[in-house]
């Protein structure tokens, strides 16, 4: 029930994804050289942080506040 998107014009863009509830799931990028897990998929510690940011200057205006609001633990009653 796995689904691939590879975008024909992109160099190195793809996606594999769950065709019944949409969810992304691991893949080999299109050379085979990387596997893509997405973090959704993670269910503990992968013990690893992120190495850098792309692309931003395009990030969006509220970025920063976003990771300044308020945390909850849970749905907030």
């Amino acid at each position: 029930m796995i689904k691939r998107f590879d975008l024909p014009e992109a160099v190195r863009f793809s996606n594999c994804f769950c065709s019944e509830c949409g969810s992304q799931v691991p893949y080999l990028s299109r050379d085979g050289s990387a596997l893509a897990i997405p973090a959704g998929c993670l269910d503990g510690d992968p013990e690893i942080v992120p190495q850098a940011n792309i692309f931003w200057v395009e990030r969006s205006c509220w970025f920063e506040q976003g990771s300044e609001a308020e945390r909850f633990s849970r749905y907030p009653t």
